[in-house]
């Protein structure tokens, strides 16, 4: 109101009614600190002006804290009485003598009035001394009246009250009628200087205006005011005392900082100067404004020059005279502090090409000369700025000057214009019929990786685009350049819209919303902004505690965006936050937390108070006050500055000459008090032409951008990038934009590999319009002029490549996808997103039972879709009957929606199997579960069906952790987890408990110095079922300060690399003591961990002397000494120098369609004689590559020495699957458990045998499970196909389901295939083979580690070996399928490379890439099975130094081959640009051959070499090896190409091979017994001979492969025999290996005597036929035996010699006699060198048995002992 009536005032130059001053003052006990200086300046102006009478600005200053309308008196009036020259004290006067006057006629008190409640401050409490009385006449006069508060009846003991509300009685003398009112005591607020210029010594409402202001005329000028009012000032020290009229106040001497260059009169701009009050204690906050017309300018001693600026550094004392309150004179003192600015930080700024501005130039923090630091606020030169900015078109470098503000410091900037290089696509989403509005701004990146949005102009857009749902793309330029821009605009319905929630206060305000996600039919979301309809400034829904809703328009849209606004009465009437910030930092929360009326927390806005801006420049703590936005009520921010103590040194980073490194943004700080925490880091960073390979490593430095210990300096290693030899293949869908990679490998100038970002030119859609065509896109390494390119093929869909299926419930139209994964026709898989539209789906489609198809297309190409769609009755109504429990998060409840708790959709089963996904619409939605325990019903509506979800809400109430954490003595942890068990209040009146998870994540170190139990509080997260929350959980510490046994720490490390130490190690506790001892085993009876198990660590190494790895240092060992992090105690590292002498990599074979299974480990031999497994990582592998039996390939793969980085390969052979392995070995992973309700989880994939031996696991594709087969207890099975074995891959599961159980049991173990080298040995623990993926019965899935028992294993016989193995924790089976892959061949020698390449003609160095291309990128080489094959090679370029390619000479290099240790040596001979010795340059390319199909090509064994002198000479080649699937039976009419190097010049030359058909089958003919037939009709049991005749003759392909289409009617051998089998027709096929058959029709009938009946035996003696299942020739099958007991020794071989050769894989028989298949004693052995096999010697089997039921005998009688005592 008051700045209201100001404004009137200002417009219309009326009086500002006194009220407002009044109401104003009256307010300043609560805003004291802030207004002090703005009302004095306001009543000053007002005086001078004589708008305002003096007499209602003395009563506004008079201090009593109530204003006239708070004592009952209405504005108005009290300005008619302060214009009238009358007090409200003078009219009370006249009324008492009209009492007096009246009384003397003795009437009677008919009525006595109450007078109005009253407030004031404690100890201060002053009650009116009369009260108005009614007398019987009608007149009414004032009378005395005595006062009771609670007991109280004296003045002293009013004063004594505590602050609060009190109803107050009185008693008026001559009646019984007694006044009353309600008095409310506030705390008391020490008067201020301006408070005692009013009379101190006074009652407040009995002194007379005059007295406080003498009479003077109205208008009286502010210099009137009388001298008197001075204050005494006296200095002691830094500490200042001010005394006016009795009272005293001191003061610290404020320290102010200067600057030497700055102008002395704008010194000490803004200081903050805190009164207290020497009597009361009470602290008051003046903030102090040199200049205007109130206060002079600092005063001081300090040197000032000409230019009037600071001249020199120094302390000088300063003094400053002002004025405050009611014109009181006060001169303060302070301490001027000038300092030389140091250190300005570097101001250099990129632009971007094209931009019409330059960018935002930070302010800098600068270093003073005392170390601290000043933000410096920078006055740049208009004229440079400007001629920078007409630059801005053009790539180049500008230099603008300026000056920090108020001073003659210059700074300077250079402003780096720099090129386009990528322009980001845009995106709109609109509603069909909406035009889109397309973003003004596309974001473009710089050639150094700077972003920034510039304005685009868009092509105009056809209406009929988005008349309908579609996607397309708008073509655009950014302006001000030649870039193409491209927009992709996705037109679809709007299917949801997030809503938004505010909290505000009461009498706040909402000025600003965020936006909302948005999501279409399409499945694509978007963040946008609603043209909201915010409320205005004293909204009246906004002055009462309420909710509405505020709505916004989206853009092209018909929806809303909706924002439920809270309005609440803040409950507590001050609040209180923390914060620490870092010395230099000035940042104040924009909010606070607080508790709304339901319990729950939300944040809402703060209006801070700023402090003095210097206090954020030392360490230190300081409070911040603040209102809750729009409120009076108060808030306190308790600052805590801390400063830096130390910096973690970083580690080196990497990058290509010439780009500017990424460096970190933060680094890791250890505080002054302590603590740790992250800061930001502010680089100088160096120019490109800096970073040269030749200067490596440099050294870049920066300062955190707080602090005053900020120094920060980084390590940068810089290679160059060798040029990339082949482009990038990307695949895209015809009229989709490719995805082009964020990072390609590339190969640095030493020969190691690294992923670089590259920066993409846009491709524009013309480019990848049309399918079958391809295009180059071009590319950078980013911040570099390193080109990449990319060769993007345009593809069509293949055949059947875009279905997808879908189930729905009846009656519900299906929820079909808008992605959608496509199969391209090169193979490759496209996954397309937000793209899909379908067809309108007939409601009769899906009205009953059954399945029908819905076409479709990718919105934006010509691709047509296709949804199989299965439509099935909900499997139970009980699924629609849904329980939950959630635990209540007091800190999210305020904003969240209950949708997120009960969920948009419902997974629903459906008969016969599979599920269907309905959306649910929830009726009457209440928000009271969020926060109150208690069990609620919510209803709902989803797919025609009703919904009921019944949650039970828990606020938890405590945590415990189940298990101990133990650590070791003074060190410190930050992370761990494990299970706790929550107590809940679920709103039933009793506790009750939940096994939940928690978990801490780098937080708050944790550590105790000495050993012992502790148990703390410590804040994690929980989580369970019911959700997440956090809060404290109750840990129990295990801490030890012994170590009996420290893991021995072995590295090993390459000359010259820098070796790798662990950062965590185990130890084993030591001796703890008996008590301890005890303690460990009462700890382990209740599950805890035992004490002296080993613990894992965090060690703080030593520095490792590079000297000591040098690459002289070969073949030796160091050690490292450590400690364990917190601790003394010692650890040590030993250290083994040593280069490779081999690799043992293995041979993969994997099954077509299977990605191979690449070895995890491999060994590796050094120098030194020591072997180390290695963990092996391999690069993706082209889903292409392994799809053909035949192929073979090599995948690059790597493993790290150190901080080394090794290549290797490992050859893979695709073969073609026999079948699955054995019966008995699938048992185990073929029977499934699950619990009633819970659909059982089958194995994803089933062991299939390779025609090598080896194994693969291959996907399997099961039947759908009917719902109500889990539904009660009971076995089932389950039909599934393993992919690529056709009718023989059929397996069957059978499943038992088990009533549920409060833990859940194991469901099933996914068997695990690995692959090792030979020689090998066992492999180490790690996740790749200690762990086995397990379901349990409640569907869950977790790793779980497994115990391997390797004792059948040969590891270094090739072979695969099934380890059986055991579950920690669970005692269940698992198998792993474990191939010893036999080692690949040996790489034994490498041709030698000699490159000639010559000197520029006009001088200068030889181009360094220019020979790197020249280099070859494979090398011959020579196996060790004397084959002769190309091998891929890496060169080490780093001797190719701009020296070295300027003169003429050689240069050595070397190059390591791929899968080999032995290197390649290459070299380079610098010839004069005019030589005359002839050099080979080019290769003339050699004519194609050919060759028939399954027939190796036979190539050239010489070519044409071209010489520098263009003469020829003919050169030996070496060709690559060539894989027989490329020219297989059926790849007639193809050709490839084979790679080879010339033996001249080691130049890379290709030949063209095409592969000719052979005679192919083009007829079968089926003849039955010699005739040809169609047809044939059999009598189960009959036999039924086939033949088949191909032409032509001379097919290659005339043998033919019979098969049955039922086998349970009609089954065929594979010499064409057909065996009738049972009544019914089946259909037998003969077909070629080329795809030609015939088939013929059998029809099977029952014989019509019945006693043929197979089924029945007339003989009366079965057993006198031997084997009447088998041939009466045992010996034709070697897998079964007639008899047999004919072995006198089932457990021995009668020949012990007879497979003394056979391998693991090869089989376990020689002669069909042992037929067990569980062992094979021929060599001696136990069947330990069996493949595929489990051996266990049955008569162990029979003893652990024993043994076991022995135990569970023991405990039953303990059990039962236990219980009959019990009853005792």
């Amino acid at each position: 109101m008051f700045l209201t009536c100001c404004r009137a005032w200002l417009r219309g130059g009326s009086s500002v009614p006194a009220c407002c001053y009044g109401r104003f003052l009256g307010e300043v006990h609560v805003h004291r600190r802030t207004v002090h200086v703005a009302v004095t300046a306001g009543l000053v102006t007002a005086l001078s002006l004589g708008s305002v009478p003096t007499p209602a600005i003395a009563e506004a200053l008079s201090g009593s804290g109530v204003t006239q309308a708070e004592q009952g008196v209405s504005s108005d009036q009290a300005t008619e009485d302060a214009a009238a020259g009358t007090s409200t004290q003078q009219e009370e006067a006249s009324q008492g003598d009209a009492a007096e006057t009246d009384e003397q006629a003795s009437p009677t008190i008919t009525a006595v009035a109450s007078p109005g409640n009253i407030t004031c401050e404690a100890g201060s409490v002053s009650l009116p001394g009369t009260v108005s009385v009614t007398l019987s006449d009608g007149t009414t006069e004032d009378r005395s009246v005595s006062w009771q508060v609670d007991g109280a009846s004296s003045q002293d003991a009013f004063n004594a009250l505590e602050p609060g509300s009190y109803t107050v009685a009185g008693t008026v003398e001559g009646t019984d009628k007694q006044p009353s009112f309600t008095l409310t005591i506030s705390a008391a607020t020490a008067p201020g200087i301006a408070d005692e210029q009013a009379a101190p010594e006074q009652d407040a409402q009995a002194a007379p205006v005059e007295e406080a202001v003498p009479a003077e005329d109205e208008g009286a000028p502010a210099a009137s005011a009388p001298a008197a009012n001075d204050v005494a000032t006296q200095v002691d020290g830094d500490i200042v005392t001010l005394e006016y009229k009795g009272q005293t106040w001191t003061y610290e001497r404020p320290q102010i900082t200067a600057l030497v260059g700055q102008q002395a009169s704008t010194v000490g701009g803004f200081v903050l100067v805190e009164l207290t009050n020497t009597d009361t204690g009470a602290v008051e906050e003046y903030h102090l404004t040199p200049g205007g017309d109130f206060s002079s300018s600092w005063q001081s001693s300090a040197p000032v020059g000409a230019d009037g600026c600071l001249t020199a550094e120094g302390a000088y004392a300063a003094t400053l005279q002002t004025s405050i309150g009611k014109f009181i004179d006060v001169t303060f003192e302070a301490d001027i502090n000038v300092l030389s600015v140091t250190s300005i930080p570097n101001l250099d700024v990129t632009c971007i090409a094209g931009s019409t501005t330059l960018s935002t130039i930070d302010a800098p923090s600068v270093t003073l000369s005392d170390g601290s630091l000043y933000q410096a606020w920078i006055t740049w030169d208009a004229d440079e700025r400007k001629a920078a900015e007409e630059g801005l078109s053009t790539p180049g470098e500008y230099v603008i000057t300026g000056v920090i503000q108020n001073t003659n410091i210059e700074v300077q900037a250079t402003v780096s214009v720099q090129e386009i290089r990528e322009v980001r696509g845009a995106t709109a989403f609109v509603e069909p019929g909406f035009e889109p509005t397309l973003p003004d701004y596309a974001y473009v990146v710089s050639s150094t990786g700077q972003e920034q949005a510039m304005p685009v102009t868009w092509d105009a857009i056809d209406p009929s685009d988005y008349e309908h749902e579609n996607v397309f793309e708008v073509m655009g330029t950014v302006q001000g350049t030649s870039q193409p821009a491209v927009a992709t605009v996705y037109v679809s319905e709007v299917t949801s819209v997030s809503e938004q929630t505010m909290v505000v206060a009461v009498g706040g305000s909402i000025t600003w919303l965020s936006g909302v996600t948005v999501t279409n039919a399409l499945g694509n979301t978007n963040w946008v902004d609603p043209a909201w309809d915010l409320p205005e400034e004293g909204d009246e829904r906004l002055q009462q505690a309420g909710t509405f809703d505020i709505y916004g328009a989206i853009p092209g849209s018909d929806n809303q965006a909706v924002c439920h606004v809270m309005v609440i009465d803040p409950a507590e009437s001050s609040y209180e936050e923390s914060v620490k910030l870092t010395v230099g930092e000035s940042y104040l929360p924009g909010d606070i937390s607080i508790e709304l009326p339901d319990g729950s927390s939300s944040h809402i806005a703060v209006d801070w108070i700023w402090p003095d801006m210097d206090l954020f420049n030392r360490a230190g703590s300081f409070d911040v006050e603040g209102v809750i936005s729009g409120t009076d009520i108060p808030v306190t921010l308790h600052v805590t500055m801390v400063d830096i103590q130390s910096i973690d040194a970083l580690d080196s980073i990497g990058t290509v000459e010439g780009v500017v490194p990424e460096l970190p943004y933060f680094v890791d700080v250890t505080y002054t008090d302590g603590s740790r925490g992250e800061e930001e880091v502010e680089w100088s960073m160096p120019d490109p032409s800096e970073i040269l390979s030749d200067a490596s490593p440099i050294t870049i430095t920066g300062q955190t951008r707080f602090g005053t210990n900020r120094e920060v300096e980084v390590q940068v290693e810089v290679l160059w990038a060798q040029p990339a030899r082949e482009p990038v293949e990307v695949s895209t869908l015809a009229g989709v934009a490719p995805a082009l990679p964020y990072m390609v490998p590339m190969t640095m100038s030493d020969g190691s590999r690294q992923q670089l970002v590259v920066q993409w030119e846009q491709p524009t859609p013309d480019q990848y319009a049309t399918a079958g065509t391809t295009f180059e896109a071009k590319g950078y390494v980013a911040g570099s002029d390193y080109p990449v390119t990319a060769e993007v093929a345009v593809c069509a869909a293949a055949k059947d490549g875009t279905a997808t299926e879908v189930s729905t419930v009846v009656g519900v139209a299906p929820n079909l996808p808008s992605d959608i994964n496509v199969t391209l026709d090169n193979g490759d898989a496209f996954y397309i997103f937000g793209r899909v539209a379908w067809d309108e789906v007939d409601p009769a489609s899906y009205a009953q039972a059954g399945d029908f198809e819905v076409s479709g297309r990718i919105l934006g190409t010509e691709v047509p879709v296709t949804a199989r769609v299965h439509v099935g009755e909900a499997a139970s109504e009980d699924v629609f009957d849904i329980e939950r429990e959630y635990f209540i998060d007091l800190e999210s409840a305020g904003t969240m929606q209950p949708e997120s708790v009960l969920g948009t959709s419902i997974y629903v089963p459906i008969e016969g199997g599979g599920y269907a996904d309905l959306p649910v619409t929830w009726n009457d939605l209440t928000r009271g579960f969020l926060t109150t325990p208690g069990t609620y019903t919510f209803t709902g509506v989803a797919g025609g069906h009703d919904v009921t979800m019944t949650v039970v809400s828990m606020r938890v109430l405590s945590a415990e952790a189940t298990k101990p954490v133990t650590m070791l003595a003074g060190a410190a942890i930050d992370t761990f987890d494990g299970s706790a068990t929550a107590t809940v209040d679920d709103g039933s009146g009793q506790e009750s408990t939940r096994e939940v998870w928690y978990s801490l994540y780098e937080g708050d170190p944790i550590t105790f110095e000495k050993a012992g139990t502790y148990t703390e509080e410590v804040t994690c997260w929980i989580s369970g079922s019911q959700g997440s929350i956090e809060m404290p959980v109750s840990i129990t510490f295990e801490v030890l300060d012994a170590i009996q046994e420290q893991e021995e720490v072995s590295e090993w490390t390459l000359p010259g690399v820098e070796p790798v130490l662990p950062e965590t190690i185990m130890i084993t506790p030591g001796d703890q003591g008996p008590l301890a001892m005890f303690a460990s085993f009462a700890m382990s009876l209740i599950g805890a961990r035992d004490a002296s198990e080993p613990i894992e660590v965090r060690v703080t190494w030593e520095d490792i002397d590079p000297a000591l790895y040098a690459p002289d240092k070969v073949d030796t060992t160091f050690d490292v000494a450590g400690v364990i992090e917190g601790t003394d105690t010692p650890v040590k590292a030993t250290v083994e120098v040593a280069d490779i002498e081999s690799v043992y990599v293995p041979s993969v074979s994997t099954a077509p369609g299977v990605v191979p299974e690449i070895p995890g480990q491999v060994v590796v031999t050094t120098t030194m004689g020591t072997q180390h497994v290695v963990t092996l990582q391999r690069d993706v592998i082209s889903e292409g590559l392994y799809q053909e039996a035949g192929a073979e390939f090599e995948v690059p793969a790597s493993f790290t020495v150190g901080s080394s980085t090794v290549s290797a390969t490992v050859p893979v052979t695709v073969v073609e699957t026999t079948g699955l392995v054995s019966e008995d070995e699938l048992a185990d992973v073929l029977n499934i458990t699950t619990e009633v309700g819970m659909e059982p989880t089958l194995p994803m994939q089933l062991p299939v045998t390779l025609a090598d031996g080896s194994v693969s696991l291959v996907d399997v594709d099961w039947d759908a499970i009917p719902y109500t087969n889990y539904q009660v207890a009971g076995t089932f099975t389950v039909t599934g196909h393993v992919a690529g074995l056709g009718d023989e891959g059929e397996v069957t599961a059978a499943v038992t389901v088990i009533e549920q159980v409060d833990e859940p049991l194991v469901s099933s173990v996914e068997p695990l295939h690995r692959t090792i080298g030979t020689g090998a040995g066992k492999p180490e623990d790690s996740t790749y083979f200690s762990y086995a993926m397990v379901y349990f019965t409640d569907m869950s899935g977790i790793e779980v580690p497994v115990t391997w028992d390797y004792s059948n294993v040969d590891f270094n016989e090739p072979g695969t070996y099934v380890v059986k193995g055991t579950l920690e924790g669970y005692g269940t089976s698992a198998v792993m399928y474990l191939t010893v892959a036999p080692t690949a061949r040996a790489v034994e020698s490498v041709a030698p490379v000699n490159v000639s390449v010559s000197l520029p003609a006009d001088g200068g160095a030889v181009d360094r890439e220019e020979v790197a291309l020249r280099l070859p990128a494979q090398v011959a080489v020579t196996y060790s099975d004397g084959a002769s094959a190309l091998a891929d090679v890496t060169w080490n370029l780093s001797p190719l130094t701009s020296e070295a390619l300027s003169k003429e000479g050689t240069i050595e290099i070397t190059g390591s081959v791929a899968g080999s240790t032995v290197q390649a040596k290459a070299t380079i001979t610098v010839v004069a640009a005019e030589t005359t010795e002839a050099y080979a340059v080019s290769v003339e390319p050699p004519a194609a051959v050919s060759t028939k199909e399954t027939a190796a090509p036979v190539l050239p064994k010489t070519v044409a070499v071209v010489m520098s002198d263009g003469t020829k000479q003919e050169s030996g080649v070496t060709w690559d090896r060539v894989p027989a699937n490329v020219y297989a039976f059926g790849k007639g009419g193809t050709s490839f190409i084979v790679q080879g190097l010339t033996e001249v010049g080691s130049l890379p030359v290709e030949i063209t091979v095409n592969v000719e058909a052979l005679p192919r089958a083009e007829k079968v003919t089926i003849k039955a017994n010699g005739e040809e037939a169609a047809t044939a009709a059999l009598e189960v049991g009959d036999a039924l001979k086939l033949t088949a005749a191909v032409t032509p003759d001379d097919a290659y392909d005339s043998e033919v492969t019979w098969t049955s289409s039922d086998a349970a009617v009609a089954t065929v051998a594979a010499d064409g025999t057909v065996t009738a089998v049972a009544e019914g027709t089946a259909t037998i096929s003969a077909s070629t290996e080329g795809g030609t058959s015939a088939s013929i029709t059998v029809t099977v009938t029952e014989p019509d005597d019945p006693g043929t009946d197979p089924g029945t035996d007339p003989d009366p003696d079965p057993g006198t036929d031997p084997d009447p299942g088998t041939d009466p020739d045992p010996g034709t099958d070697p897998g079964t035996d007639p008899d047999p007991g004919t072995d006198p020794d089932p457990g021995t071989d009668p020949d012990p010699d007879s497979d003394k050769d056979e391998k693991p894989g090869a089989g376990n028989e020689s002669d069909g006699s042992d037929t067990d298949g569980a062992q094979d004693e021929g060599d001696g052995k136990t069947g330990e060198d069996d493949a595929l096999t489990s051996t266990s010697d049955p008569s162990m089997v029979i003893a652990a048995t024993a043994g076991g039921a022995g135990i569970l005998s023991l405990a039953a009688a303990w059990v039962a002992r236990r219980r009959r005592k019990g009853d005792e």
